[in-house]
């Protein structure tokens, strides 16, 4: 499952961090009645309503405003990246998103946020894993590695190398609402919303 991206508070790049103190989560119902003079329809419709101590908010669980499907939608080899850069770009990709759940989608995903993030920071991807937060340490700042498998590999050479993606919109930032305590992230929903893979939601800079 995707993480949230975190990005740290002194990096070149806006933080991507909740701000919300939020008490609980509710379904809000609405039914819809039609009659005619041979039947009585109701529909009803269930949305996330997310309350705050100041506001509440609503969570678009609409259908995607666009749907993700892996094509080339950019021009190849549009950014600059070592050997060990793309080593240590499939192990991020392999621990945000997997492979192994059937959606490979969500690697194509992740990958093409990185690439987006390296071109609209202008910095390589070194950089970028440090500045939001990619690179996982233990207690002892050792680096936490995930070995990336082949679909990930694959995922991550054709977006970087051959001008793959899910979209041809400037995907950048991303997180999973399921693995935010407050289940809501106020900066990331302030950008502008792209589709949901798997429960991540995904926002192109608004």
């Amino acid at each position: 499952m995707l993480l949230s991206v975190v990005i740290k508070a002194n990096a070149p790049v806006k933080a991507m961090q909740t701000t919300a103190a939020v008490s609980h989560v509710r379904p809000t119902t609405t039914r819809v009645s039609t009659t005619t003079a041979e039947s009585t329809t109701k529909v009803e419709t269930t949305t996330n309503t997310v309350e705050t101590s100041a506001t509440t908010k609503r969570l678009d669980v609409s259908p995607n405003p666009s749907k993700p499907i892996i094509g080339i939608y950019f021009k190849p080899n549009r950014v600059y990246i070592s050997q060990q850069e793309f080593e240590d770009i499939c192990c991020v990709v392999r621990r945000e998103a997997g492979a192994d759940y059937g959606h490979v989608e969500g690697c194509y995903a992740v990958a093409q946020c990185i690439l987006q993030g390296m071109l609209h920071n202008n910095i390589s991807a070194t950089e970028l894993l440090d500045a939001y937060d990619y690179n996982v340490v233990d207690a002892r700042n050792r680096a936490i590695k995930t070995p990336p498998n082949e679909r990930t590999r694959e995922a991550v050479y054709k977006v970087f190398y051959e001008g793959y993606g899910v979209t041809p919109r400037p995907i950048e930032y991303y997180y999973s609402p399921a693995n935010m305590e407050n289940g809501y992230s106020e900066l990331h929903e302030s950008q502008k919303f792209v589709f949901c893979i798997d429960g991540n939601r995904f926002f192109e800079k608004k």
